[in-house]
């Protein structure tokens, strides 16, 4: 059985749409965890509504805490022997669960992770073809920020066992990022099905697309990656500081000017990253031209990345 897990904070516009494709699924068994993080808007009436005429929908209502804490509930509640996380303003291809649960069953690997797009008529669209990666070598893809990898958590079917050990980190803003490394080396093999599975909605009132000091809360998640790459080999180890680098780009950009501590301490990473960046063939072209600007020193760089955004 699958456990599908959504975290809800006021997404009444959209939850329908996601709880709908959700029990769309085919003849694979599953639960449907609803947890409502506090929701001031239609939510919660919303997810009663559903738990009342279908048998397999769970609703847990909390007070409000942040996703991490929404997810480590579902975790906790969770009865199957997989989880999938779908975030409420999102939309699984009505075949997902059967195309991930056949892939984990011919790879036998305990995380199977989809194709994404942004654009719901995509949804269903690709070769089904199944590709295995090594947990480190995704790792530095992710870290790297290539095409075609991510490290959102939500979409990928992951087998229970491998939360034994592991929650989110409640309270910071990174969630997908600090948990995506330590569950993909748990698992050491990871299939991807060239399927899209899942849509990802670009919601314009989402944390991501926002600005505020919240975005400054990828550097210690960050810092958390670097230390954890050392001594698992120099690949690894470079795509963790390049992360390192661009995070302490975005903590500049986002930080208050009168926090001078943190600005500092962001600054101090971009001049010890930004020569290794530079010369990181691997490393993103934004990453690249931030390193080189960067030597116009920090007042001006800052500057520069407040403008670009």
């Amino acid at each position: 059985m699958v456990s599908v897990i959504v975290p809800i904070y006021n997404t009444s516009a959209f939850l329908r749409q996601c709880v709908d494709s959700v029990l769309a699924q085919g003849s694979r068994l599953f639960e449907l965890i609803l947890v409502d993080d506090g929701s001031t808007d239609s939510s919660p009436d919303i997810c009663r509504e559903y738990a009342a005429r279908d048998s397999r929908v769970k609703v847990i209502s909390k007070p409000n805490g942040g996703v991490s804490s929404a997810l480590n509930v579902g975790i906790e509640l969770a009865q199957g022997d997989w989880v999938m996380i779908v975030d409420s303003d999102d939309v699984l291809w009505q075949g997902a669960l059967e195309a991930l649960c056949q892939a984990a069953e011919v790879s036998g690997c305990s995380l199977v992770a989809p194709r994404y797009s942004r654009r719901p008529e995509d949804l269903g669209i690709g070769s089904h073809a199944n590709r295995i990666w090594q947990a480190e070598q995704l790792i530095a893809a992710c870290l790297l920020q290539r095409q075609g990898t991510d490290n959102s958590m939500a979409g990928k079917l992951v087998k229970r066992s491998l939360y034994r050990e592991l929650r989110f980190c409640e309270g910071s803003r990174y969630e997908d990022l600090d948990m995506f490394y330590r569950i993909y080396a748990q698992a050491g093999t990871l299939c991807c099905v060239d399927t899209v599975c899942y849509y990802y909605r670009v919601n314009n009132s989402g944390f991501m697309l926002s600005g505020g000091r919240g975005h400054c809360d990828v550097l210690p998640v960050s810092e958390r990656i670097v230390e954890w790459s050392r001594g698992r080999g120099a690949e690894l180890e470079r795509a963790a500081e390049d992360r390192l680098f661009a995070a302490a780009c975005t903590a500049l950009r986002a930080a208050d000017g009168n926090d001078t501590t943190l600005c500092k301490h962001a600054w101090q990473y971009v001049k010890q990253y930004r020569r290794a960046t530079l010369r990181n063939s691997l490393s993103r072209r934004k990453n690249r031209i931030a390193a080189a600007l960067s030597y116009s020193g920090r007042r001006l760089f800052v500057a520069i990345l407040r403008c670009l955004g």
